[in-house]
């Protein structure tokens, strides 16, 4: 273990064996009917700067940066393909019901959990502190994994009616967190003496997901009509990457969200009248090493230390957020035609948490009116992410595997 970090490992070293050991950690955890991506975040864990050190904090952090942004764009991009009207038009109303039953219930049980816990500890000087904190936990709590939703439903052979449902939820459930997160945040900065007005609470959010969908728009427009004259797939895979990778990077430089963009997107060239999906089966092949690589990357951020730093806070957001979504997803299921089974089943597969949660603990620590509360959220958060990305991929799949939801 100490030979580990006494030796000087080249990233290009570090990424080939971080690439065959995580393919091989998914391999085993298949073994155990366990989804591949589980196999793989225990082995970013065991190599990471926290465990065997194979990788540094540099190296897992800025060093190997560029692949998890590919990866979480091709991600973004590919979601955005199972956004298809045609195909939801039908599903319209469970989708709404599900997604705002869960997305209330994490919020709600999160918040709530963790701000009552702050405040019977005293760990902030005041309530109020603790009350803004519950605001920002219980935004983070809504977030999910569309990724790790993707990959699941890859690995079963039909994935069935309840599989393409939380995929789309998955897809909106992400664009409902950027906005609601983005509103909760500048109210803790409001409440926390940030010089945020009332009109920035409300405008502000909603105009970068308008221009973070816009943005998306635009590229899904591009990759249709100029990539849709190339004959070679070849050709269509590269100048489709270069438009995906190009409209995440503007994202950020707008700083808007570059998944929303991604989702956007993807979206635009699935509904397109006379479409060409050929980038999304060239990009099939190509991403499977770089998802290999992307979770195991996001295993080696585990830090034991987060989860002893939660305490009974960390328990209160993990049990409210589980308990949020699944019971939040069961109460909407009759308003949106399903039974109490099916939201149960729903609000389960949704319980995965990894890309967008920890785009919003960087943001959260940007913020220098929120540096009291940060240093207390961000282990939590961490610690509910990794307790999510191990068991919300396993439950889910166990879930999908024995279907769950009648209706097409």
């Amino acid at each position: 273990m100490g030979q580990l970090h006494a030796i000087e490992i080249s990233p290009t070293l570090a990424t080939a064996v971080l690439l065959l050991l995580a393919f091989l950690g998914g391999k085993v955890a298949q073994l155990f009917r366990l989804p591949s991506l589980t196999g793989q975040l225990i082995v970013g864990a065991l190599l990471g700067p926290a465990a065997l050190g194979l990788l540094s904090r540099e190296l897992a952090g800025q060093g190997l940066q560029p692949i998890t942004d590919l990866a979480l764009m091709i991600l973004a991009f590919t979601i955005g393909e199972k956004l298809e009207i045609s195909v939801l038009r039908d599903g319209t109303r469970r989708i709404l019901a599900i997604l705002f039953g869960e997305a209330l219930g994490a919020f709600v049980l999160a918040g709530l959990g963790t701000a009552g816990a702050a405040i019977l500890l005293g760990t902030f000087a005041s309530p109020g502190i603790a009350v803004a904190m519950g605001l920002v936990l219980g935004a983070i709590a809504i977030a999910g994994s569309p990724g790790a939703t993707l990959v699941v439903t890859k690995e079963l052979e039909d994935p069935g009616p309840l599989g393409r449902l939380v995929l789309a939820l998955a897809a909106a459930n992400d664009a409902l967190a950027i906005m609601v997160f983005g509103l909760c945040l500048a109210i803790a900065n409001a409440t926390l003496g940030g010089q945020v007005s009332p009109l920035d609470m409300l405008l502000v959010p909603l105009l970068k997901t308008v221009g973070a969908v816009a943005l998306g728009l635009l590229g899904g427009l591009l990759i249709d009509v100029v990539g849709g004259r190339f004959h070679n797939r070849s050709d269509v895979l590269i100048f489709g990457l270069a438009i995906i990778v190009g409209c995440g990077a503007a994202a950020s430089a707008l700083a808007v969200s570059p998944l929303l963009a991604g989702m956007a997107a993807g979206f635009a060239v699935v509904n397109r009248e006379r479409r060409d999906t050929r980038i999304f089966r060239t990009l099939g092949d190509f991403a499977a090493p770089i998802y290999v690589l992307f979770f195991a990357l996001a295993g080696s951020h585990v830090e034991i230390a987060a989860f002893a730093a939660g305490g009974a806070i960390g328990v209160a957001y993990i049990a409210g957020r589980f308990g949020g979504k699944i019971m939040g997803a069961a109460a909407a299921a009759p308003i949106g035609g399903m039974t109490l089974r099916e939201g149960v089943r729903a609000g389960i597969c949704l319980l995965p948490q990894a890309g967008v949660a920890v785009g919003f603990l960087v943001e959260m620590e940007r913020q220098g009116a929120l540096q009291e509360i940060s240093a207390v959220a961000h282990p939590i958060a961490l610690a509910g992410i990794v307790v999510a990305e191990v068991i919300g991929p396993a439950a889910a799949r166990k879930v999908l595997a024995g279907g769950g939801c009648d209706r097409g």
